[in-house]
This record gives structure tokens, C-alpha cells and sequence, in this order.
């Protein structure tokens, strides 16, 4: 994962899985979507949610979301 000051969005698509600046949408990170195995939920904040991506070779990534978007993505991922 690259350094990066301040937060990225997430972006999914049909095809892959990436991190990009809110600003302009250039991307940062990404990976095919089906590298991702599981969305496991973790233990939250009040206002935000915790989420981790799990990979196909045993690697995750932690996120941090707004606490009422987390269901609709986990739909999303599967």
C-alpha cells in the first residue's frame, strides 16, 4: 500500500477493488475483486464502523467507515 495523508474512498466495481483521492478519483491502490474472500465486520465506534478485506492468500486490510454504510457494502462484496 502506498503512503497517504488524509482519507481515500473506497471504489467497487464488477471487476476490481481500489482505494482513490475523494477529489479527483485518481486511483491509489487496487486489486482484481476476486482476490477478495470475506468483509468481516470488527468492532466499532459508536458513529464509524471497522471492516476487514480479506484476501485469497491470507492477507487483510482494516478499514474505517461511516457505521450505516457498512451493511450495504458487505451486500456488495459478498
Amino acid at each position: 500500500m502506498p503512503r497517504t495523508s488524509g482519507a481515500l474512498l473506497l471504489r467497487v466495481t464488477d471487476q476490481r477493488l481500489g482505494l482513490v483521492r475523494p477529489l479527483d478519483g485518481t486511483p491509489v491502490w487496487e486489486v482484481q475483486r476476486a482476490w477478495v474472500t470475506r468483509v468481516e465486520r470488527r468492532p466499532r465506534t459508536q458513529l464509524m464502523a471497522r471492516f476487514r478485506l480479506h484476501f485469497a492468500d491470507g492477507s487483510w486490510l482494516a478499514f474505517l467507515t461511516m457505521r450505516r454504510t457498512i451493511e450495504q457494502f458487505r451486500e456488495l462484496i459478498g
